[in-house]
C-alpha cells in the first residue's frame, strides 16, 4: 500500500511539473508592418522559428481578416512566443 502511495505522489508531481513547463511560454500579438517582398510564410517563420507555420498563417490570416496576399505598408497583428521564464 505505501508503494502505491509512493507511486501516486510520484505522478502528481510529474503533472504539477509538466503543467508548469507548458505555462512558460505566451502567445502574445504585435503589430507588423509588411515590406515589399514580405510573405506571410517568411513572416511567420521569422518571428516563430519553432512554430507551425501553417497554423500560424491561419491564426494571422483570421485575426486580421486576410486572404493569402499582403500589400506593403499594410500592418498586420503577428503571434510571437514569449519565454516567461525571464
Amino acid at each position: 500500500m505505501r508503494g502505491f502511495i509512493v507511486f501516486i505522489l510520484i505522478i502528481l508531481l510529474l503533472l504539477v511539473w509538466i503543467s508548469n513547463l507548458q505555462k512558460q511560454a505566451e502567445l502574445v500579438w504585435i503589430d507588423y508592418e509588411v515590406q515589399r517582398g514580405d510573405t506571410l510564410w517568411g513572416i511567420v517563420t521569422a518571428h516563430n522559428p519553432e512554430g507551425n507555420r501553417q497554423e500560424l498563417i491561419y491564426l494571422v490570416k483570421e485575426r486580421n481578416g486576410i486572404g493569402p496576399i499582403i500589400q506593403p505598408g499594410q500592418i498586420i497583428e503577428i503571434p510571437v512566443v514569449i519565454d516567461s521564464k525571464t
